[in-house]
């Protein structure tokens, strides 16, 4: 008997001690096939993603953020173009554009090997396989990566006990890789331009201020600054102002700006300044006012310097009146037309811009 046993352990241990044959490891497999970010005037940039690929890098350059908030929190419009067609797992064999799909997003800051995840929000999916949302989604200063996963809910019955009621409970499957994108956030945050305190825009501003001269009647130069705000007060003699016409009166000036950026969009009849009164004009207010001047064409030369002479106005001693010329904004004429129509400041959309304290 004993032999009996040897003999069948002689014969097995070849084959349990064999070398098994190597499996080659699964191949990555996010089920996404491209990302398009939209940004500032509807600038799009997108990026294929290759099959077996889930760390990239974001496309260069990349689009102008469509806003940025006083956290300096950045927006854009994404979206994820899915896989419509191939089964994404067992039992599930509907593809991500029927059932409780999704596509989850979350925002990243990777540094010294750690990983914190920022926010985690979900797109849906429409039936032409795109994940997104109606609303821009954020990207704070503090983001180096965005990560995209597909995924769906499932809902889990659980057992019942004696006299209990069966609970549902609804949780996420992420059968596939996810893919995580770099982003150049250094190259975002270095193009937002500061246009005065609290005044923030999403894009570069094409010039800066030199300085501002209001010349009198005489021709005596009475007044300069280089200040974007709270600068030294205006203070105008009497009969140095240039002209009165009816309840205003007019003197001239002078704003001379170097241009630091090249235009964002190019000019269709050219430049102008726009103003306002408070110094804090939505748009809408702004744009009731006639410019100052108007078709001004100023080359693309970066460092070059330009001097633009027009008048500003004040409301006469005793009308009754408030009203003067507050804030100048030059502005790129297409430019302009690029941000949104909502209540904004009027000074988000300058080019260059002062604030004037009279």
């Amino acid at each position: 008997m004993k032999l009996l046993f040897y003999g069948w352990l002689l014969m097995i241990s070849p084959l349990a001690f064999a070398k098994k044959p190597d499996t080659a490891p699964k191949a990555p497999f996010t089920g996404m096939t491209t990302i398009t970010w939209i940004g500032f005037g509807n600038q799009t940039v997108s990026s294929p993603i290759p099959v077996g690929v889930v760390t990239m890098t974001a496309p260069t350059p990349f689009a102008y953020p469509k806003k940025v908030d006083i956290q300096k929190n950045v927006y854009y419009q994404e979206i994820v173009l899915v896989n419509s067609t191939f089964k994404p797992a067992n039992p599930v064999t509907k593809p991500p554009i029927v059932g409780n799909w999704f596509v989850r997003r979350q925002v990243l800051s990777v540094k010294d090997g750690k990983t914190e995840v920022l926010q985690t929000t979900r797109l849906s999916i429409n039936k032409n396989a795109e994940a997104t949302d109606k609303a821009d989604q954020s990207l704070s200063a503090k983001a180096t990566h965005v990560e995209y996963r597909i995924g769906r809910t499932e809902k889990i019955i659980g057992k019942p006990g004696p006299g209990k009621i069966l609970k549902t409970t609804t949780i996420e499957v992420f059968p596939h890789d996810a893919v995580r994108i770099a982003l150049p956030m250094a190259t975002i945050f270095s193009n937002i331009c500061q246009v005065k305190d609290v005044v923030t825009r999403p894009i570069p501003c094409e010039f800066q201020m030199v300085k501002f001269q209001i010349i009198g009647k005489s021709g005596k130069v009475l007044y300069e600054t280089s200040a974007v705000e709270n600068g030294p007060a205006i203070k105008i003699p009497d009969e140095e102002w240039v002209k009165t016409d009816g309840a205003f009166r007019y003197i001239d000036a002078k704003w001379t700006i170097k241009r630091i950026h090249k235009p964002n969009f190019p000019v269709n009849k050219g430049y102008l300044i726009s103003w306002g009164q408070s110094g804090s004009d939505f748009n809408a207010e702004v744009d009731t006012h006639a410019p100052l001047a108007s078709d001004l064409q100023l080359d693309g030369t970066i460092g070059k310097e330009f001097t633009i002479p027009f008048q500003v106005k004040k409301s006469s001693p005793n009308t009754g009146l408030v009203t003067k010329v507050g804030e100048l904004i030059l502005e790129n004429d297409v430019t302009k037309t690029k941000f949104s129509k909502s209540q904004m400041p009027g000074a988000t959309r300058a080019e260059a811009y002062i604030r004037l304290n009279w």
